[in-house]
């Protein structure tokens, strides 16, 4: 039994450190070491996904017509502001209207305004605040946010999946960002941008 697990665990290491390998149709190739955390990134993975163990046999699979955003929009309490209708337009295009700050649609990313909320001062004193945000595939992966009363972008430099890094590449402002991983970034858009910096968790990129 401790040949097996030695055996196991060298492979793993030349296979990328991991005991099971999630990967989906959107190009994501991500190793877990247990079971159960390669489950949990099913949840984040494209309409297509499966998980093959150590030796490369199918343990578990995930099949869906399109990436679910509204689960997502609950979770983060998320509020669309009327705005005009978004623009179709092509990934290389995307950053022209990420500087200009204009919603759009392209292949699989886009962008609109939104309404978060944010605390004023210390007290417990909640105000709306409207923020721009990118994203890749849907709101479960922001790329990219925009708070135009504290001008300052926020840049998601957690890597995902060659996909995604491209589309933060095309939609890349050009302009400081304050660099964060997808928890953080997603937190500015549910308890506001002041409570991040305040805690001095992210850093100017």
């Amino acid at each position: 039994m401790k040949e097996l697990a030695a055996k196991l665990r060298a492979k793993a290491r030349v296979c990328g450190a991991g005991m099971y390998k999630v990967t989906d149709d959107y190009g994501t190739k991500q190793w877990a070491w247990t079971k159960a955390e390669a489950l949990d990134w099913l949840l984040y993975c494209g309409p297509r996904a499966e998980v093959h163990n150590v030796w490369g046999r199918l343990v578990a699979t995930r099949t869906q017509e399109e990436p679910s955003s509204e689960a997502a929009d609950k979770g983060n309490n998320l509020r669309s502001r009327e705005q005009p209708m978004s623009t179709k337009i092509s990934n290389k295009q995307a950053r022209g209207y990420v500087q200009e700050l204009k919603p759009f649609t392209a292949s699989n990313i886009f962008a609109e305004w939104i309404t978060v909320k944010y605390r004023e001062g210390e007290v417990e004193r909640w105000m709306d605040r409207k923020v721009y945000a990118v994203f890749s595939y849907g709101r479960h992966w922001p790329l990219f946010v925009y708070d135009g009363q504290a001008e300052v972008w926020f840049e998601n430099t957690e890597r995902y999946s060659n996909t995604t890094s491209r589309h933060r590449s095309q939609a890349h402002p050009l302009r400081p960002t304050i660099a964060c991983d997808v928890a953080t970034i997603k937190e500015v858009l549910t308890v506001g941008v002041n409570a991040i910096l305040l805690r001095g968790e992210a850093q100017v990129a």
